[in-house]
This record gives structure tokens, C-alpha cells and sequence, in this order.
């Protein structure tokens, strides 16, 4: 995803705010203690300060319109005489999801908001404006978000791991707010992804964030109904732990075969969860 400069910068979001705090540099046992009271109450006393999210600017090219598709797509969704069976939240790979069906599907009953390229704080944004409408009432909700908070230069900023699992406990905490207390919800942790992997300082803060990810949800208070299901060696081949090429073969999406995959790996989870 390009930089958040540009047009919608001149459009008047980024006007006089204070310059990004730097990032903070925590213990390990201190990221983990925070994840994992992230969750612990869904009162506004633990709510969490997601980095970024106050500044961001959504990217010119393009994204706000595929934004407004999502928001009407939502809509629909939500006028429908039948809610849909799954909600699902995230970036690419969601967006990928319908294999060229439209967003909200009424005959296979999904509604798959993504857009390429999003963060935690880009899904956050996206929540808050429209995309969780009125009415909407999902029986079961997928998020899959992250691997992009490590993408390019932003792998190497300290608590790269920690936002983006802060970001994640925002979006549960905000779908749950919005949706209602029925719904549950199914993160899934982060993918393998890219070519260096299971190496690299992409890999590194991959599986760090995962490691947060769940602790934020092992530490969730019951109403929030949130679970997490890890379907990354799946997507991996022989004791090295390179990523499968056939099931994702540019190392970021799935295939079609790799899709199938992360569906019975969910599917797996919900009935070990019933």
C-alpha cells in the first residue's frame, strides 16, 4: 500500500496534528502483560491507544471509492431478509475471498469486506466509517488482518509487533461494540508471507505478533465471545518450513487451493469451539 501522503492529505484529514509519539520500547513481558489485558474488560478503561489511528489518512488511489463500495455492499447486507452466515474483515487476502463474486454474496451469504494493502489502523478507520452499518447481524465473524503492519519499512520500527496487535483488539473490541454480543468472532493469526520465509525481520515480527494476538484473546473476558485459530503450517512444506507454492504461490495470497484451506482450517476451529 503507498504512503497515506498525497490527496487525501490535501483533502484536510491531516491538518494540525502533532507529530507521531516515538515508539515506545517495552520489555517482552510488558508487550505481553498489555496484549493480554487488552481484552480483559470491553469498558472504555481498557480500551487501547492504537498508534497511528487519529492520523491516518486513507491512500488516494482508489481506496476511498472501494471504501464506499464496502460501506453499500454492508448495506445491503444489512437490508437483507437473511444476515449474512459469515461476516469477514481484513485486507487482500479477504478481499480475494469471493473469487470475483461482488462483496456481500446473498446466495452463498458472506460478506467479505477487504481492500488491499491495509493495516490494523486502515481496518480500524474503515470500521469506524460505515462499514459495520445498522442492522448488520452476521452469525459468525472472521477477522484476518496484519501481515501489512510489517511491510516495507515499517517491519523495522520497535513496537511494529505490538501496534499490530493492538490494532486487532481495537477492531474486536469496536465489531463487538457495533454488532452486539452474538456474533462470534474468529481471528485468525497472521499468514506466512513472503519469499525469505520462515526468515527475516518480516517473519520475526510476524510470529511475535501472533504470540500477542493470543494472548490478548487467551485474555478476554467471556462476553466478548472472540477466539483465535492459527492456520500458518497449513500455508508451510517440509521441516524447513518454507511456504507452499502451490497453496500460495506469490508467497502473500492464497490460491484457490490455499483459500480451501484457510476454510477448512476455520471450519476445523468452529466445531472444536461449538
Amino acid at each position: 500500500m503507498r504512503s497515506h501522503r498525497g490527496r487525501g492529505a490535501r483533502a484536510g484529514r491531516g491538518r494540525g496534528r502533532a507529530a507521531p509519539p516515538t515508539p515506545e520500547r517495552l520489555s517482552p513481558a510488558e508487550e505481553l502483560r498489555r496484549a493480554a489485558s487488552c481484552l480483559r474488560s470491553l469498558g472504555p478503561e481498557s480500551a487501547p491507544h492504537v498508534p497511528g489511528e487519529a492520523g491516518f489518512i486513507p491512500s488516494p488511489d482508489g481506496w476511498k471509492e472501494h471504501h464506499k463500495s464496502l460501506v453499500a455492499a454492508a448495506r445491503a447486507a444489512a437490508a437483507a431478509p437473511h444476515a449474512p452466515a459469515r461476516l469477514f474483515l481484513g485486507d487482500s487476502i479477504v478481499r480475494r475471498l469471493g473469487n470475483g463474486l461482488p462483496p456481500y454474496s446473498a446466495n452463498q451469504r458472506t460478506l467479505a469486506l477487504g481492500i488491499s494493502g491495509d493495516t490494523t489502523a486502515n481496518l480500524l478507520w474503515r470500521l469506524r466509517h460505515g462499514e459495520l452499518p445498522k442492522g448488520l447481524r452476521p452469525e459468525r465473524v472472521v477477522l484476518l488482518i496484519g501481515t501489512n503492519d510489517f511491510a516495507r519499512a515499517r517491519v523495522h520500527a520497535p513496537d511494529a509487533p505490538l501496534r499490530a496487535a493492538l490494532g486487532v483488539c481495537a477492531a474486536v473490541r469496536h465489531v463487538r461494540h457495533t454488532l452486539g454480543p452474538t456474533a462470534p468472532l474468529v481471528v485468525t493469526l497472521i499468514l506466512p508471507r513472503g519469499k525469505e520465509w520462515p526468515h527475516g525481520a518480516a517473519a520475526n515480527a510476524t510470529r511475535r505478533a501472533n504470540l500477542l494476538v493470543r494472548a490478548l484473546v487467551d485474555g478476554a473476558t467471556p462476553s466478548a465471545r472472540v477466539s483465535w485459530v492459527d492456520c500458518g503450517r497449513r500455508f508451510e512444506k517440509g521441516d524447513r518450513g518454507e511456504i507452499d507454492g502451490r497453496l500460495m504461490p506469490d508467497r502473500t495470497h492464497p490460491s484457490a487451493a490455499g483459500m480451501r484451506e484457510w476454510m477448512a482450517c476455520l471450519q476445523e476451529h468452529e466445531r472444536r469451539i461449538k
